[in-house]
């Protein structure tokens, strides 16, 4: 059923032309200007109107930049640090959980997500009134009914990110030139919304294509039964709902079993029917998309098809902070970086030590002005000098960088536009949901999901996991995702699907508040344990061989001292951190997992590429305390409110919760962003705010 009304108030004119290249295909006085069969009268037509619905989707607004990185909420993964005591002036500070209607992003993001909806409506409604949609015996007819398929992949898409991101938003796949009259599409429940999406791709898959015959930076049959996958997960897991304007809670469906079960059955179809697998190691998957190196049968089934020049920020706002004078600017190619996308300082220590992703994912170094350093770690074997970070708040993203690339880099002074794809849909992915979706229909991990999971698990270097128990497999599927898609912007929407984020955050709270007052107590034996960190090592870009620095052999030399660290995530959180307990220095502790025993050696050493590197746990000294506490030892406004909008502490207030909470009552976390403000305004009364924006 065609709904009557349509677009969001002030998009309706889009129909018309938003991209420069549309008036190839479409010029149009009014929408009822020329007839579908002349605008989709031939193939190579119906080719250039996908070509634009491509193309919208790689705004700076979505995804060639923004939802990956702008939407990315800090959890125990991602982090950004906030040191303001106050809300931001500008209402954008979506990441502490403290935006208001009024940001600029969130209303640009949704200006061009319904852009993008309504060039994919257009598309799908105008093709499906030519001969070559309804007349299958037509010789193009298989084609155009991949074509439509893949605007139907793209404009889920936009929807199931909309819906993650506000919850109900409005909704239709009608077009606007249909119904002209029409000005203000209404707002739909979210599980209305999601069903549709299900529906829709559960019809157009079987007439798609796999990507062995029409690449990765195309949307495939495969990444339609993903696609499915994913939706479903998110329609049967949690999401924030209101109770009234003010108050909300978490609540998660009653026949939620019903879409893990649809989730098996699509990850299980694109297992077994794909030829996807994960061939090729974890590093060199995001090293070759770096490169432009597309492989259509590995790890990613869709990825983002950015534009060198004029699209995308991956390896830009990932990878370490890169900056050049202008002389250098004229000897290197590779431009500069932000590393703006981070990670959580305690990120690390969840890591099993022989996890091959642990030291690939987080850096600690950046260049600063420096040719010689940089040339000498791009393209030699020789050992660098970057600017080591250690002991700082959060820590470089080094998943994708610019000094990955080859021949040359991407050219003296340029900055974002890297034009290096996102991977939107991985195929990991597509075994840890279906692992996951196994063990809740069926109550215990099977075989065939413990052989997913594990598929994940060796090509990091970790021995499998062997459980029958359901939550010891959950805890499993809990922690894998966090190592795996770390810098993807995924941690905290699967916290929210399984009601995890509030305790996770109030865990890191806590991370960050009391790491940082033990640190400014001072450095002696009673608190040690609180406060260790890691030296360490530099990594060589180009062969992957990772060395210590020798200044830094050198200041470890003297230490006869050697601490593991410690994670507070495990503890009792009705008692941590009222008490003053010392953890066990020869352990490191697992986030959700049981406690992993070692003895305490004065170093540890892994070979890499045939290379014996040291790897040594110090004890601090005090210039590793900038970060964490000012002069007179007391607690650095990021520490404190880093997640402001949820919880922080005030330099005079003891946190909330504190000793009072268990985690079956913490609030919930208002991760949901509100409708824009232009967008409530100029809707006629139809949409409306809650969550207490």
């Amino acid at each position: 059923m065609k709904s009557k009304i349509f677009l969001p108030i002030g998009l309706a004119t889009l129909a018309a032309c938003a991209l420069p290249a549309c008036d190839d295909y479409l010029e149009v006085d009014s929408p009822s200007s020329f007839s579908d069969e002349y605008v989709f009268g031939t193939v190579d037509e119906i080719n250039k109107n996908l070509n634009a619905v491509y193309a919208y989707m790689l705004s700076s607004n979505t995804y060639g930049g923004a939802y990956i990185n702008t939407y990315c909420l800090n959890s125990d993964v991602e982090m950004t640090t906030n040191g303001s005591e106050t809300q931001n002036s500008n209402g954008n500070s979506y990441r502490f959980f403290d935006a208001t209607a009024d940001g600029s992003n969130i209303n640009n993001t949704w200006r061009d997500a319904y852009a993008n909806i309504e060039y994919a409506n257009n598309f799908v409604c105008g093709v499906e009134n030519t001969e070559f949609y309804t007349d299958p015996k037509n010789d193009d007819h298989a084609e155009v009914m991949q074509m439509i398929g893949e605007a139907k992949c793209i404009r889920a898409m936009n929807y199931l990110d909309l819906v993650v991101l506000c919850g109900d938003v409005p909704f239709s796949f009608s077009r606007t030139a249909d119904n002209y009259d029409k000005l203000v599409m209404p707002i739909a429940d979210r599980d209305a919304i999601l069903d549709s999406l299900i529906e829709d791709l559960e019809k157009a898959a079987p007439d798609m294509k796999f990507a062995s015959d029409v690449t990765v930076e195309r949307c495939s049959k495969e990444f339609a039964w993903a696609l499915i996958a994913r939706i479903s997960l998110f329609r049967g897991g949690y999401s924030l709902r209101p109770e009234g304007a003010s108050n909300y809670k978490m609540v998660r469906p009653s026949d939620y079993k019903n879409y893990y079960k649809k989730a098996v059955a699509y990850t299980d179809s694109v297992i077994n029917k794909s030829n996807h697998a994960l061939n090729k190691s974890y590093r060199q998957v995001f090293v070759d998309e770096c490169n432009y190196k597309i492989d259509n049968s590995d790890d990613p089934i869709f990825e983002i098809p950015l534009t060198t020049g004029s699209s995308g920020n991956i390896g830009y706002v990932h990878g370490p902070s890169v900056s050049w004078t202008s002389t250098d600017n004229d000897k290197v190619g590779y431009g500069s970086s932000n590393g703006g996308l981070q990670l959580n300082a305690f990120y690390r220590w969840t890591f099993d030590t022989l996890d091959l992703r642990r030291d690939f994912v987080v850096g600690y170094w950046d260049y600063k002005d420096n040719y010689t350093d940089a040339k000498s770690v791009a393209h030699t074997n020789e050992e660098g000098s970057p600017s080591l970070n250690i002991g700082g708040l959060t820590y470089r993203c080094n998943k994708w960088s610019k000094l990955w690339r080859e021949n040359g880099g991407f050219g003296s002074g340029t900055s974002g536009n890297t034009g290096i794809n996102f991977p939107y849909m991985r195929y990991a992915d597509v075994l840890l949901m279906y692992a996951e979706a196994v063990n809740e229909v069926e109550g215990a991990p099977t075989a065939e999901a413990l052989e997913a999971l594990n598929q994940v698990r060796r090509r990091a270097g970790l021995p499998d996991v062997s459980t029958s128990d359901y939550n010891e497999f959950f805890t499993a599927i809990f922690n894998e995702r966090a190592w795996e898609f770390a810098g993807e912007n995924i941690r905290w929407k699967d916290l929210v699907r399984w009601n995890k984020y509030s305790e996770v955050i109030y865990r890191q709270f806590y991370n960050y508040y009391e790491f940082a007052a033990n640190m400014g107590s001072g450095y002696n034996e009673e608190n040690v344990n609180n406060i260790c960190t890691y030296f360490a090592s530099a990594e060589d870009v180009k062969d992957n061989s990772v060395k210590i620095i020798k200044s830094d052999i050198d200041n470890m030399s003297s230490l006869t001292n050697y601490y593991y660290c410690f994670l507070p995530n495990p503890v009792d959180i009705n008692s941590y951190p009222c008490t003053n307990e010392k953890y066990n220095t020869l352990e490191i502790l697992n986030v959700w997992g049981t406690p992993k025993g070692f003895t305490k050696p004065a170093d540890d050493k892994v070979t890499i590429n045939g290379s014996i590197v040291t790897r040594a746990w110090i004890r601090p000294t005090s210039d590793l305390s900038s970060s964490w506490v000012d002069g007179d030892g007391n607690v650095r406004p990021a520490c404190r409110l880093s997640f402001r909008g949820y919880m922080y502490i005030s330099s005079n207030d003891v946190p909330f919760g504190a000793c009072n909470n268990t985690l079956s009552n913490l609030p919930p976390v208002r991760y949901i962003l509100p409708i824009p403000r232009t967008f409530v305004n100029r809707s006629n009364g139809q949409y409306v705010n809650y969550y207490g924006y």
